[in-house]
């Protein structure tokens, strides 16, 4: 702390004061701390509102603890049991314990403040740098042949790996599913929507099965009935099944390709 206090008992900072009075090298009871808190004023006043934070900051914590400490000192003590005398002894204690550690921080932010100032903000070394292997290469029963063996190796491309075959999708029309829907009706004049399709139905399958129904119902071959929501769809022939034609009235199209009046318009 840079402000200075000069009394007649005492000159030098704030912090002295109190470490003198902690170390009781100094008579608390002879200090006016109204003097002490005056002069704080008057160095306030005279800095003309610029004293830095940590300036008053530091004064107040240091003037409450001599303020406490005196009062101790001055006031008489009132009879109490012996327990209340050592919860009092124990908190003078408290007192001094807390001023050394505010001591001992404040140290510390001073040590931290030099080294920031000075740019230190690094620090050595401790390990030693690892020390380079040196191998020595056995090259005992190496011949040329060797050498030019190895070398044929490493820069002749080798072969890569065999392109596996790829999956091919399976392929599904509207006319293989009319011809799958006519044979089944061939047989049983009556066929569920789900039997048209395999055990494990691909979306595709079930999409174009359903375009090839869809597709008999507007030629009016077929009809489709069911009996309510999430019912059995149930197919039935209009016509006699052999008479049900395998073609459709538009050109089929492959999944992925537009239509054709769609590609004209482009």
């Amino acid at each position: 702390m840079s402000y200075q206090v000069h009394l007649t008992q005492f000159e030098g900072p704030l912090d002295l004061l109190l470490h003198l009075i902690e170390k009781e090298e100094l008579d608390i009871t002879q200090v006016a701390l109204a003097q002490v808190t005056d002069e704080f004023v008057r160095y306030v006043e005279s800095m003309r509102g610029h004293v830095e934070i940590a300036v008053l900051a530091d004064f107040l914590v240091v003037a409450s603890r001599l303020l406490q400490i005196k009062s101790r000192a001055l006031l008489p003590q009132l009879p109490q049991a012996a327990a209340g005398d050592a919860a009092g002894d124990a908190t003078g204690d408290d007192l001094i314990r807390q001023l050394r550690a505010y001591r001992k921080y404040k140290e510390a932010a001073q040590w931290l403040r030099e080294r920031d100032e000075a740019g230190i903000h690094a620090y050595v070394r401790i390990a030693p740098l690892p020390r380079p292997q040196h191998i020595t290469l056995e090259l005992a029963g190496v011949t040329l042949a060797t050498l030019r063996t190895a070398a044929q190796a490493a820069l002749y491309p080798r072969e890569g790996p065999q392109p596996q075959e790829a999956i091919q999708r399976p392929r599904i029309s509207i006319v293989q599913q009319i011809r799958l829907i006519r044979r089944r009706l061939m047989q049983w004049q009556q066929v569920a929507f789900l039997k048209l399709l395999g055990r494990t139905p691909t979306r595709l399958e079930a999409a174009v099965t359903l375009q090839a129904v869809l597709e008999l119902i507007k030629q009016r071959a077929v009809q489709a009935t069911q009996d309510g929501l999430f019912e059995e769809i149930l197919i039935e022939p209009l016509v006699p099944p052999e008479q049900i034609p395998e073609f459709v009235a538009q050109p089929e199209t492959v999944p992925g390709q537009p239509l054709p009046h769609q590609s004209a318009n482009r």
